[in-house]
């Protein structure tokens, strides 16, 4: 394996519904035009009130083996 990057991203989630639920974890996969790109990890426990929103991280992985296959959908 040749490494990774790591990098967290903040998404702002708004839940419109009556009741407040709590996001409890999330893990899945960001792909480019059907190809793997990166993995998606969402840490934390956080609360969103209903009718509210907040400003939830994101950890998202990338693995520089997946590059070489993402040159020309990043060109």
């Amino acid at each position: 394996p040749s490494g990774g990057a790591a990098v967290r991203l903040y998404a702002r989630v708004t839940n419109p519904n009556a009741l407040g639920i709590t996001l409890s974890s999330l893990t899945g996969n960001l792909e480019l035009e059907g190809r793997g790109a990166a993995a998606v990890n969402f840490p934390l426990g956080v609360p969103l009130a209903a009718g509210g929103e907040t400003v939830v991280p994101l950890d998202v992985t990338v693995n520089f083996d997946d590059l070489p296959g993402l040159g020309s959908t990043l060109l």
